[in-house]
This record gives C-alpha cells, structure tokens and sequence, in this order.
C-alpha cells in the first residue's frame, strides 16, 4: 500500500446496491428538484465546485450527501452540496466504469487529492471494499436529517423506503 494523506477532500461515495435508486431527486417531480433544491444549491455554491473548486456554466450537479450508520444499518440523507462532473464520476466510480470514464475519475481524485496514482487507487479500492461490506446488509432504514427537512421543508413528506 501507498502513503495516502490523511483525510482526502475527494473520496468515492459508492451507494450500497440495497440503497440504488433511493434519492430525493428520483423521487420528487424534476420541477420540484430543480426549483426547490438544486437551484438553492446552485446559488449557495455560486456554480463552484464544493470539492474541487472547478465551475462550468453547465452540468453541475447537485449532488446528494449520506452518511451510514453501519451497526444500526441506517442510511442518512444529510444534505447537498455543488459539484462537478468530474467529482461525480469519482463518486459515482462504479458507474464511471461502465461508462468508460473510470481512468478519468482515478486521474481526477488524484488531482484533487495531490497525490500520486497508487494512492488514489488505495482510495478506490478501500472504497470498494466498504461498499461490498454495506452492500451485504438488506435491511437499511433509510433517514432525512431534520435539519435538512427544516433547511428544505420539501423533504418532510418524501419517503425514500
């Protein structure tokens, strides 16, 4: 294994297979989504990635934020926050793959993280590894934060289960 820093801005986020397709933004109209949430994203952000600091006029994405409670198999919406599609690829690393753009996403989190190639694989690997571990479990108990249900009143009546 390589020396990897500390604590990388940019890490996969790989969704446990039980959770895919569980999103606010797959579960409330494009309308709403797009006024009600992305748009006060987009305006906190001022179109800058909160990751990498890039900004492109298009394709930013609003990009959901879990937390996971392992032990009590509690998957937890958080909040939001602006990124860009490079940073999504690496989130997203799975589906980057089967996209073809899975090189891109490993040079981008190496980019974004100074490091060097075999440590960004560390990463990508150690996230791997917690994704099979979360994707064992079947019985996750799908949560929105109440803060996020106060900052986005929206929230309070979706239902993700």
């Amino acid at each position: 294994m390589s020396k990897q820093k500390p604590n990388p801005r940019l890490v996969p986020e790989l969704v446990p297979s039980p959770l895919w397709g569980k999103s606010v933004h797959k579960t409330i109209k494009r309308s709403q989504w797009d006024r009600e949430i992305r748009k006060k994203v987009l305006d906190q952000a001022n179109n800058i990635c909160a990751t990498c600091g890039a900004s492109y006029e298009k394709g930013m994405i609003c990009h959901e934020e879990w937390e996971y409670v392992d032990d009590a198999h509690i998957a937890r919406l958080i909040g939001f926050r602006l990124i860009c599609r490079d940073c999504n690829f690496v989130n997203h690393y799975g589906k980057a793959g089967t996209l073809g753009r899975a090189e891109d996403a490993l040079l981008h989190l190496s980019k974004v993280n100074q490091i060097k190639e075999e440590a960004a694989k560390d990463i990508i690997s150690a996230s791997i590894d917690k994704w099979i571990e979360r994707s064992s479990i079947e019985d996750w108990k799908i949560e929105i934060s109440p803060k996020l249900i106060a900052e986005y009143p929206i929230l309070h009546d979706v239902d993700l289960s």
